[in-house]
């Protein structure tokens, strides 16, 4: 065997560990709503990494005050359950009956197959009889009334303000999760908040290639040492 091929072999192995490891461990990543994230607009990205030491990730949340019209975003920290992403013009600034939020998946679609979300919702009371629905959709701005695939009300554990449901996702993923506002009371003053986004996902990610190629280098670095010592011993 060449003493390149030497070389290249160290190289693939070391990009192949740095590989194994991220499919070993890095599966989970966590979205937080519930803090400050600064002054907001119609849209706000959201960037998290999955642990430990995988890939960073970006989740997109817009505001919408009816299908097809945006409305800005407002972050609301009124207690412990009344914080996270609500909506500037809704009542209370929370999601109200003819808003939602729109959370643009694109960047997770790689890792959303087989995995499992996990989505807390706040703000939801008894005294306003609060509910919600949470919507897969394949278009900006708009929801199919047939595609709920989870939902929740006041009564939902943890209960208390806040209410946690799991989505499971399987074949292709839609681009877009919806939270709407469903609950029945008359005034129509129900409304809630984007707490958390949670994924445990079944797809592996794995390190981003400027890391596979930091350890290819430091393979390089290693092997050429040897090299030199046998150059030196022959010419000795």
């Amino acid at each position: 065997m060449s003493k390149l091929t030497n070389v290249l072999s160290v190289m693939g192995g070391a990009a192949m560990l740095a590989i194994a490891a991220g499919q070993a461990s890095a599966n989970t990543i966590s979205f937080n709503f519930a803090t400050t994230p600064g002054s907001l607009g119609t849209s706000r990205t959201f960037s998290a990494t999955f642990n430990p030491g995988g890939p960073t990730v970006d989740l997109t949340a817009t505001g919408y005050k009816s299908q097809k019209h945006e409305t800005k975003l407002y972050y609301k920290q009124k207690s412990t359950v009344e914080t996270g992403l609500g909506l500037e013009d809704g009542p209370d600034q929370e999601i109200g009956k003819n808003g939602f939020i729109q959370l643009d998946l694109t960047s997770l679609l790689p890792y959303l197959t087989g995995s499992t979300l996990t989505i807390t919702i706040g703000s939801v009371q008894k005294s306003s009889k609060d509910a919600f629905a949470i919507h897969t959709s394949d278009q900006a701005g708009s929801w199919k009334d047939n595609s709920v695939v989870a939902s929740g009300n006041w009564n939902t554990l943890p209960a208390n303000g806040l209410a946690t449901v799991n989505v499971k996702l399987g074949g292709t993923p839609a681009r877009y999760l919806d939270i709407t506002e469903t609950g029945s009371s008359n005034d129509c003053s129900g409304s809630v908040l984007l707490h958390s986004f949670d994924i445990s996902t079944g797809a592996t990610p794995t390190p981003e290639p400027a890391t596979i190629a930091m350890l290819a280098v430091g393979a390089l670095a290693l092997a050429l040492p040897r090299r030199k010592r046998k150059t030196d011993a022959a010419a000795n």
